[in-house]
């Protein structure tokens, strides 16, 4: 598959996730990297950088209140819409803003045409709770519980999620959720660990995400694919490292099986443990992604003049 510019910009994304959120530094050559970034989600440069995409995202809502997005002959305008919202809040918008006012809105409205939350995307579904989760709206209460009990339930056998939150367990259920990928699997993480207080078997559900990728972790690049057989890619062994430590945050996941006898011995090197392999293979192979990314935004750039 060739690299786009869309999995550029992805890998970014997530790995920045896994970084900032997780509190992740990538380690070192020779061993875990102690000092912290010096940029930082309140730092001014990224203050500034995020006020300047939140009004870019302003001026592309629809009237409606939605953002619309679609590939593959599939439309993922509930995802996109919560995405976008999402990110208007954490750059600084208020909740109040007519704006997110109405992105919110636009997603109630969604969501009340639908006879179930059993036949939705799985990116919708934890994108869209998510956002109004971060609003925290008591009308919301009943949707925000509905959302994360679908996706708890559509937990597939594997310990993944597929494309569809469609319910119940055995052959027939996973065939219509299109069997695991570890892309869909983060964001019903992220998801699920951010409504973890509002629905019960949570945790236990988080455990079997985490043991699933430390369970299928690549032996010889130590990262993860998108799923199977795939080669291991940035974003995905970001995507593995959120699951672990949202089951680490729920001491659902030892740390000495996370992290080994470095969590006993701190000067030992973290590269030895599960969690530092997959460190040291994004230090590793972030510079090329990055690499193929301004080389293909520059061809883009010359194929517009």
């Amino acid at each position: 598959m060739a690299y786009s510019i869309k999995q550029a910009r992805a890998t970014r994304l997530v790995v920045s996730v896994a970084i900032v959120v997780g509190g992740i530094t990538p380690p070192r050559a020779d061993g875990w990297q102690a000092e912290p970034a010096r940029l930082n989600p309140k730092s001014p440069e990224v203050q500034q950088t995020a006020q300047r995409a939140g009004k870019w995202l302003l001026a592309k809502q629809l009237p409606s209140g939605n953002w619309t997005f679609s590939e593959s002959g599939g439309s993922y305008d509930p995802g996109a819409t919560a995405l976008a919202g999402l990110a208007l809040v954490e750059s600084g918008i208020p909740k109040t803003h007519p704006s997110i006012q109405k992105a919110a809105q636009y997603l109630r409205t969604e969501l009340a045409r639908k006879s179930s939350y059993t036949a939705i995307y799985t990116y919708d579904a934890a994108t869209v709770t998510l956002f109004l989760d971060k609003l925290n709206e008591p009308g919301d209460t009943q949707l925000l519980v509905s959302l994360l009990t679908a996706l708890r339930n559509a937990q597939n056998a594997d310990g993944g999620w597929g494309y569809y939150v469609t319910a119940g367990s055995g052959a027939d259920a996973e065939k219509q959720r299109a069997g695991s990928d570890n892309s869909n699997t983060q964001f019903a993480v992220i998801a699920l660990l951010a409504g973890r207080e509002r629905i019960t078997g949570v945790d236990d559900v988080l455990e079997r995400a985490a043991r699933r990728f430390l369970s299928t972790q690549d032996k010889l690049r130590s990262g993860w694919g998108y799923k199977g057989d795939f080669a291991p890619s940035v974003s995905m062994t970001a995507a593995g490292l959120i699951a672990i430590g949202a089951a680490h945050a729920c001491d659902r996941v030892p740390a000495e099986l996370v992290l080994g006898a470095a969590e006993r011995q701190p000067n030992l090197a973290l590269v030895a443990t599960p969690v530092g392999r997959a460190l040291a293979y994004i230090e590793r192979d972030l510079p090329l992604h990055h690499a193929r990314s301004r080389e293909l935004i520059a061809n883009k750039g010359q194929r517009s003049n």
